[in-house]
């Protein structure tokens, strides 16, 4: 193969960086918030304190899920995972029960953002595969006049 056949990629532009993707950044701040509600529960800290963390994990952690389960529900008319689960951790959180909302949003929206990234990772390569696809030859060039 030449040069004008076959574009060369540079391979790291495939596999975005994990911190440059969204769901994967507030999955990883609502994990943070959830282990430091619950680290403020075993110091003692008061209860105000730790439902505050809780309630910031449950709204950071459940943005991106939680924003897709109403679009679906109000443009597409349908109940999917999504609102399901943003109901149950809103009920566990009405319940008083915050950090097993926190805990249960932390753990879908882990499964989001590898969903997420994962969905990058192979946009990425196919891109890559397809910067390496031989060019198609120009058949009527235009003639300078």
């Amino acid at each position: 193969m030449t040069a004008d056949t076959c574009a060369t990629t540079d391979p790291s532009k495939a596999v975005p960086a994990p911190w440059r993707n969204p769901p994967v950044v507030t999955s990883f701040i609502s994990g943070v918030l959830l282990l430091l509600g619950f680290v403020a529960g075993q110091l003692g800290v008061g209860a105000t304190v730790q439902t505050v963390i809780y309630v910031a994990a449950v709204l950071i952690g459940g943005w991106f899920f939680g924003r897709e389960a109403l679009e679906e529900l109000i443009k597409e008319r349908e109940i999917g995972i999504e609102l399901l689960m943003s109901v149950a951790a809103i009920v566990a959180g009405l319940l008083g029960q915050w950090g097993e909302a926190a805990m249960l949003v932390f753990l879908y929206s882990i499964s989001e953002a590898a969903e997420s990234y994962t969905e990058e990772r192979a946009r990425g390569a196919i891109r890559a595969l397809m910067d390496l696809a031989p060019k198609p030859p120009q058949r009527f060039a235009t003639a300078k006049r």
